[in-house]
Formats: structure tokens, sequence, C-alpha cells
């Protein structure tokens, strides 16, 4: 008998709304977050953060709202990808 493998669906690339947890590990915010990896029971993520005032162009992304695209993140405003807040989380 045959069987045809449905393939998996992957959450990489995708902005999504998760608990991410403070520095210090004190606690947690719901924050929107882009996917970097994916492995299944587990997820790489990169905080989001709509404070553009906190720009450092080392380590952070711009998101503007007058990228062509902008609409398929659903974010509401300019924000930033935080290179430098990135954390491994469970799924």
């Amino acid at each position: 008998m045959n069987q045809t493998s449905i393939p998996k669906t992957t959450l990489k690339g995708k902005i999504v709304l998760i608990y991410f947890p403070f520095t210090d590990l004190t606690g947690r915010k719901l924050r929107p977050a882009l996917v970097l990896y994916d492995s299944g029971s587990d997820v790489v993520v990169a905080f989001i953060s709509s404070k553009i005032e906190k720009y450092d162009p080392e380590t952070d992304i711009l998101i503007t709202k007058s990228h062509p695209k902008f609409h398929h993140t659903g974010l509401k405003t300019d924000s930033l990808l935080k290179l430098s807040k990135i954390a491994t989380l469970h799924t």
C-alpha cells in the first residue's frame, strides 16, 4: 500500500504572537515575533517592537508601513525586528 506523505507546515518566516520572555526571565509579555527556525518541537524567534525610536542599525531591521508588502506582515505600525532579542521556545 502506497502512502503519500503530507508536507509539514512550517512557521519559518511567519510573524506570530507569542509570550516572549524578559531578558532577566522574571516574566513574559505577549509580543509579535518573526519565526527564524522551526524544528517542529522548538522555534527560534526574533522579537518585534514598535518602539522605533530605539532603532539600532547594528542589530535592528526597520519594517515600515511604506513598504509595498507591509500589509502581509499583520503588523499595525512601523516596527523593528530586534535581532539582539532572540529566543528558542518550545512549541
